[in-house]
């Protein structure tokens, strides 16, 4: 219940996590540390400090905020039903990781230094997503479901003309 600061390791082995009924916030900083939480759902991340490596794949039910430090994903995919918002200088070390967009109502990527993702999938099954900053997707851009909204903004697929990136899609609307 409420805000759990966390400046060791966080690991998951088992039972029932009720993140969502009073909306908690888990606040990872201090030092480096690892999360291990596979079969859980966090409601709130927020990141303040240091590296924070994941080591499976982190599955957030709200937001995650980066303030501080960074979040060192590695191959692990980061399944997110709320806003994205990067305000750390280094936040978020892409790897080859994916994030996962997969909420019901609208979500935002929010970096004002601009956000980079080694792959981005849009599974949203709401308006889909709205950029708030210019974003840039190294590899794979798979859109299953929802829109997204560049808002002014500039989405790039790849790196270069040399180092281009793919665009999978499920359906294509409106089109006969």
């Amino acid at each position: 219940k409420g805000n759990i600061s966390e400046s060791q390791d966080w690991t998951y082995t088992g039972g029932t996590v009720d993140a969502a009924s009073f909306a908690s916030t888990v606040i990872f900083g201090g030092n480096g540390l690892n999360i291990t939480s596979a079969g859980m759902s966090f409601y709130n991340v927020l990141v303040t400090g240091n590296t924070i490596t994941l080591v499976n794949n982190l599955s957030v039910n709200s937001n995650l905020t980066i303030t501080g430090g960074h979040i060192a994903p590695g191959a692990n995919t980061i399944n997110l039903s709320g806003n994205w918002n990067d305000y750390g200088t280094a936040g978020y070390a892409e790897a080859t990781s994916t994030v996962n967009f997969n909420g019901s109502a609208l979500q935002t990527i929010t970096s004002p230094g601009g956000e980079n993702f080694a792959n981005l999938t849009v599974n949203n099954s709401g308006v889909g997503i709205q950029l708030a900053n210019g974003t840039q997707i190294a590899t794979t851009l798979s859109m299953t479901q929802g829109n997204i909204n560049l808002n002014g903004n500039t989405l790039t697929l790849g790196l270069s003309v040399a180092n281009n990136g793919t665009l999978a899609y499920t359906s294509e609307i409106g089109r006969a």
